[in-house]
């Protein structure tokens, strides 16, 4: 049995990308306990993450995943044209709510079809 490995898919879009304010995938203000600046999915939470692997010597163990781009046909497999019509445009836009738990900024779309794509690298 081959020796099981450990990946890392990483881009430095995943580290640009900001889906907003607010806590886990809710909006600043839903939860009233919680602060806009408890949100976990912000560029300094993966620049943070990806800086701590490399500093503890962790990174160079991992095995690289590359983050390529999925195209339509891949992500018509699990989403509407209309939804991903809708996720284009609030992509272009300033973000908003992609479902009910579900929120997501600027720039999304193409963070999305790069998570994907690595997704299916890995598998």
């Amino acid at each position: 049995m081959a020796a099981k490995k450990t990946g890392l898919m990483y881009s430095d879009e995943f580290a640009r990308y900001n889906a907003g304010r607010g806590y886990l995938v809710f909006p600043e203000g839903m939860i009233p306990f919680m602060t806009g600046g408890d949100y976990y999915d912000t560029p300094e939470r993966v620049t943070d993450a990806h800086e701590m692997l490399e500093k503890t010597g962790l990174l160079s163990s991992l095995v690289p995943i590359e983050a390529t781009a999925a195209d339509d046909e891949a992500l018509r497999g699990f989403h509407s044209d209309e939804y991903l019509d809708k996720l284009r445009a609030m992509s272009q836009g300033e973000g908003g709510m992609a479902g009910p738990m579900a929120q997501v900024g600027r720039g999304v779309f193409d963070v999305i079809r790069l998570e994907a794509g690595g997704d299916m690298n890995a598998l």
